[in-house]
């Protein structure tokens, strides 16, 4: 995910999470909810699917 001018704590900061828990994203430890992936997206200036791969969820049967 490119930054677009943005550290990783000011990235944090604008769309309202810890430095650590984007760093998790960005690390793909962890996915950003879809609420968050859009902040994200909309902070950087770039649709979604740019910086997120999206998969349905697979229900059980």
């Amino acid at each position: 995910m490119t930054l677009k001018g943005h550290t990783n704590m000011t990235l944090a900061k604008t769309v309202g999470v810890s430095y650590q828990h984007l760093s998790s994203i960005r690390n793909k430890k962890i996915n950003a909810s879809p609420k968050l992936a859009k902040r994200i997206a909309d902070t950087l200036g770039v649709e979604i699917e740019e910086i997120f791969t999206i998969e349905a969820k697979k229900e059980a049967n």
